[in-house]
């Protein structure tokens, strides 16, 4: 780990305030600042967290969803147990994890996807967007098949060429779209998240 690595980690607050209240990432402050405001995780809701490792959002949604609630992460790293959430070790886009998804939420039956996928950054922008594109159309996947009308959807998004567009599909299929920047995203990350309200099927 280099020096500027360990230097923010240590002046970070949202860094100390995780280690205090034991949280398994700093990311979970994000989900909270956007539910704070938008208001987005129902109460004993079925949610899909895709991108879930280490389990930063499914820990902000079991607690805010509570004991009713359903919750189903996926993610190609491993991550340990978390009470009240199920976890499926796997390539998001792979059609056997989805097919899983399907036998376990059912089709049309979640009230929630939440996409904190994010591509390995090489610094070369065609790569990187097109990387980063193909995160957000198996994002669109999961809403497609798994996700309720009315339903909500919550992801990050990069800033590339291309992203307007992408904000503007969300926009023809839900009532609302809101572009956020949480306290908690560092003002030096490109980026931002894309809350969007009532999934219009």
């Amino acid at each position: 780990m280099s020096n500027k690595w360990t230097r923010r980690q240590a002046g970070d607050p949202f860094v100390r305030k995780r280690n205090l209240e034991g949280h398994r990432s700093r990311a979970v402050f994000k989900l909270e600042q956007l539910n704070k405001k938008d208001k987005f995780i129902p109460k004993a809701s079925t949610v899909i967290d895709l991108g879930s490792s280490p389990g930063g959002w499914s820990q902000c949604v079991s607690k805010i969803s509570g004991p009713k609630g359903k919750i189903l992460a996926v993610d190609g790293r491993p991550m340990s147990e978390l009470e009240g959430v199920t976890f499926l070790e796997g390539d998001c886009g792979d059609p056997n994890i989805i097919k899983k998804v399907e036998h376990l939420i059912g089709l049309r039956a979640c009230d929630l996807v939440l996409s904190d996928l994010a591509p390995n950054i090489t610094g070369i922008k065609l790569v990187d967007a097109a990387a980063w594109r193909n995160l957000i159309e198996i994002a669109m996947q999961y809403v497609t098949l798994f996700l309720k009308p009315g339903g909500n959807f919550v992801g990050k998004f990069f800033q590339f060429e291309d992203t307007e567009e992408v904000v503007s599909n969300f926009r023809s299929q839900f009532s609302a779209v809101y572009r956020r920047k949480p306290m908690s995203s560092r003002k030096e990350s490109r980026e931002f998240f894309i809350v969007a309200k009532e999934y219009r099927v």
